[in-house]
């Protein structure tokens, strides 16, 4: 829980450090989602008048945008309850651990559904599928390239 007076939010960790996170996070939001609720006003004809559609999706996108916008500008240091290193908490190895789990259990089945798929003689799918194996394995050489340069 937050010390009395203090912000739930966290502070911003840009400017003097002592502006509360919610405030730029709110005037992004606002601004973001007034160009998303511009240009989805544009392209949204089935509405009789223009402002409708842009306050429609002002309302429906600005919690979105300042959740995103929070994100970005909060000092995480300054939040209640944070832990000061993340990178060494157990939740983090568990992320590790699921990301490489179902990184290889994709790999292991796209490539038997595109073997399956090939048996059959389904040759548009199997084709895409190779496709997207092949990206996994480049995305897989450049993850394992920079982490090589960073030297973990």
């Amino acid at each position: 829980m937050a010390e009395k007076g203090e912000p739930l939010l966290g502070y911003s960790k840009f400017g003097s450090g002592r502006t509360p996170a919610w405030r730029p996070a709110a005037l992004g939001a606002i601004v973001l989602a007034a160009i998303f609720g511009a240009i989805a006003a544009y392209f949204r004809f089935e509405y009789g008048v223009w402002w409708q559609a842009f306050i429609i999706f002002w309302i429906v996108t600005f919690p979105a945008w300042f959740g995103i916008a929070w994100v970005v500008v909060v000092d995480r240091l300054t939040l209640p309850g944070a832990v000061p290193n993340p990178e060494r908490s157990v939740e983090n190895q568990w992320w590790d651990r699921a990301a490489a789990n179902s990184f290889w259990f994709l790999a292991v089945v796209l490539g038997l559904v595109t073997t399956v798929t090939a048996i059959l003689n389904y040759w548009l799918i199997s084709t895409v599928l190779t496709g997207v194996l092949l990206v996994f394995a480049a995305t897989f050489g450049v993850c394992y390239f920079l982490e090589w340069r960073r030297g973990r």
